[in-house]
């Protein structure tokens, strides 16, 4: 009898996998929501689609046999709704994103990221992020430090900030030309 039950749930469990996911986990959709605080995320949907399907929304893609989040293209979606004033992303918020391969955050006023209190749980979380652009914001040598700590960085925009100087990626020292 449990051998029976254990293979119905294998074949149940193997459908899912193939049928693909139905919508983004829970955590993540409310991630984005608190994100939409300080961003103007587009989540509305076209017929058929669920609010509650962040897979749907506008600039968010995700693995289809998970649902898991792994886009994030959120550049220039601040100013239609906050105008031009500088903001600090709470980097806490991108804790849920375990599978998260690309962030765009260019263009949104960005001013610095405040770190989750835990030293190396943000790169550890993000440890399959490996494109990030942070062009077009205020951005300042702060963010150096933090943006150092995640190993699986292969592309890395950071044009048109405050940023001078050497950063230390992947075993890689990149040189940093102040933008005018």
């Amino acid at each position: 009898m449990k051998k029976r039950a254990l293979w119905v749930l294998v074949v149940i469990w193997g459908i899912g996998c193939l049928c693909g996911s139905r919508g983004c986990w829970e955590q993540e959709r409310v991630a984005l929501l608190a994100l939409n605080a300080t961003l103007n995320l587009r989540y509305w949907v076209d017929a058929g689609e669920s609010y509650f399907n962040c897979c749907s929304w506008e600039g968010v893609e995700c693995k289809p046999t998970t649902g898991r989040v792994t886009h994030l293209m959120l550049s220039d979606t601040r100013c239609y709704r906050f105008s031009v004033k500088t903001w600090y992303l709470n980097t806490s918020l991108l804790l849920p994103f375990e599978e998260l391969k690309s962030l765009h955050l260019s263009y949104n006023y960005l001013g610095g990221w405040i770190a989750p209190e835990e030293p190396n749980l943000l790169s550890s979380r993000l440890s399959k992020l490996e494109e990030l652009d942070l062009s077009g914001n205020s951005l300042d040598n702060s963010i150096l430090s933090i943006l150092s700590a995640i190993p699986s960085l292969r592309s890395l925009f950071l044009s048109d900030n405050n940023l001078s100087g050497t950063l230390h990626v992947n075993g890689k020292f990149l040189q940093l030309i102040l933008c005018p």
